[in-house]
């Protein structure tokens, strides 16, 4: 799992993960750069990699239920 923030300093996101003592690894998109290359057009928006290292799938907005998130899984296995 790799999150992206968008256009944060690190300052904030640091915080902001260490007071929900989140522990995954975050890219800093400071410059939108990322989001224009992938379309993000809002966020959340989360994207399922193949192994093939392709878009399987994309999910916009929240996962409701971890119910929601597997069968996403699923869907790309």
């Amino acid at each position: 799992m790799l999150t992206i923030n968008l256009a944060e300093s690190s300052q904030t996101v640091s915080s902001f993960m260490q007071a929900r003592s989140y522990d995954v690894p975050v890219l800093l998109d400071t410059n939108d750069a990322v989001a224009i290359e992938y379309g993000v057009s809002g966020i959340p928006m989360t994207f399922f990699i193949g192994r093939d290292g392709t878009i399987k799938y994309i999910k916009r907005g929240q996962f409701l239920s971890l119910a929601e998130l597997q069968n996403s899984l699923n869907t790309i296995a």
